[in-house]
């Protein structure tokens, strides 16, 4: 039977995962999804202005959302990996 892992290593080898899990996700969001949404506002704004309406300032910009997108996947990113990691380190002796 093999040492157990230290804790410390165990757990930063999962963050490393889970940050790159994160970013990779984020970038695919920025680089897939974000052109969609902008045509929707594009089309929403259009749709509005041919009825008379008039379009009020936004709550939250555009950059902002764009900020959270990756603050958000980078949070989630690094719970999932600290929670899996220490799961790991807990079962660790039950594997087989």
């Amino acid at each position: 039977m093999t040492a157990r892992p230290a804790l410390t290593r165990v757990l930063l080898l999962a963050l490393l995962g889970g940050l790159t899990a994160a970013i990779a996700t984020a970038a695919f969001h920025t680089l897939a999804s974000e052109p969609v949404i902008e045509r929707a506002i594009a089309l929403e704004a259009s749709m509005a202005a041919a009825h008379g309406h008039a379009e009020g300032a936004p709550v939250v910009t555009r950059e902002v959302q764009r900020l959270g997108l990756w603050i958000g996947w980078l949070g989630i990113g690094i719970t999932y990996a600290t929670i899996a990691g220490a799961a790991y380190f807990l079962a660790w002796p039950r594997l087989p």
